[in-house]
């Protein structure tokens, strides 16, 4: 009987600690599991906000001097914008353009230079008069996921008389270097005086 007993009382013991076993390998799990939930999860995503300034654009033909505008990520930190420039109005393929592509920080800017393609600037068919569009794609912005830029295209000739006169005060604008092909075209702000007396000097 004492040993029957003995006996009871061994497998009674081997049943608690397989059960405490079971218990703590169950809360391991759970542990681990809970862990790997927190790592999985990415950090938010801080949506970006775009800006453009600068629109819209006139360019003056046969002259052709380049006009910009500006992209601005005016976002939270931590956003990133990007962005695509293209030419596919239905009038597209008239216009180059610098920095087609990008991706700007919280805060940065691009500023987008644009032009007639040589081939377009004396040809049988003027563009005179058109309203070209470029449009900007930044699919990932709260505010908007494509602006157009309108280009207007003009004559020279056709602005001439608005500069007959005598003029005075003062004037501020930009000085453009040499249009080199592969490169940003460089820029930088001019200003100065107009005074109708100065010829008599």
């Amino acid at each position: 009987m004492k040993k029957q007993v003995l006996i009871l009382l061994t497998l009674f013991g081997l049943f608690i600690i397989n059960s405490c076993q079971k218990d703590s390998n169950g809360q391991n799990k759970s542990s681990n599991n809970h862990q790997d939930t927190t790592q999985n999860n990415p950090p938010p995503v801080v949506p970006p906000i775009v800006t453009i300034t600068r629109t819209p654009l006139t360019i003056l033909l046969p002259n052709n001097c380049s006009q910009s505008f500006i992209i601005t990520n005016t976002g939270p930190q931590g956003s990133t914008l990007n962005y695509t420039v293209a030419d596919d109005g239905a009038l597209g393929g008239f216009l180059n353009f610098t920095n087609g592509t990008g991706s700007l920080a919280a805060g940065a800017s691009a500023t987008i230079m644009v032009s007639v393609k040589p081939a377009f600037v004396n040809s049988k068919v003027s563009l005179v008069g058109s309203s070209l569009v470029l449009n900007v794609y930044t699919p990932l912005a709260s505010n908007y996921t494509k602006i157009p830029v309108v280009v207007k295209i003009k004559n020279i000739s056709s602005i001439l008389p608005l500069f007959i006169g005598t003029w005075s005060g003062t004037w501020t604008g930009e000085s453009y270097g040499r249009s080199n092909p592969t490169e940003a075209q460089p820029s930088s702000p001019v200003s100065g005086t107009l005074d109708p007396h100065l010829e008599n000097h």
